[in-house]
């Protein structure tokens, strides 16, 4: 495991503002941008595979999307990440959220990049929701 310096834009194990209250309380993960740092990281497979079931059923779904800052800058390409799953499936990430609650029944929210970051990335989701996690 290591820190790879990059930014992010909620900070990691922090409650989400700008969520409506009938939400509940969510935990922010996932959420990268150049500049700031993240873990980087091995982790069960399982757990990609339970956010990409988790990225079937977004959240907070745009119009837009957004893109990977760390890939579009280098590759010029504009639109949605295509995302192939462990079973075979295709996702088009960037235009939503995703969420996964844990043992303890807590909420957890990133973008539905977060996937992408995984496999692209190296980026390793934090040890608590890791942990806690029920796979």
């Amino acid at each position: 495991m290591g820190r790879v310096k990059r930014p992010s834009k909620h900070q990691e194990l922090v409650g989400l503002s700008g969520i409506p209250a009938t939400f509940g309380q969510w935990i922010a993960f996932g959420w990268l941008e150049p500049g700031s740092e993240y873990t980087a990281g091995l982790f069960p497979e399982t757990f990609v595979q339970a956010l990409e079931v988790a990225a079937m059923d977004p959240v907070f779904v745009t119009r837009g999307f957004h893109m990977c800052q760390y890939c579009s800058a280098s590759s010029g390409s504009f639109g949605p990440i295509s995302y192939r799953t462990f079973h075979g499936g295709q996702l088009q990430l960037g235009s939503a959220c995703l969420k996964v609650t844990d043992r303890q029944q807590r909420v957890w929210l990133a973008p539905t990049l977060v996937l992408h970051y995984i496999s692209e990335h190296n980026y390793r989701p934090p040890t608590d929701l890791l942990e806690s996690f029920p796979v």
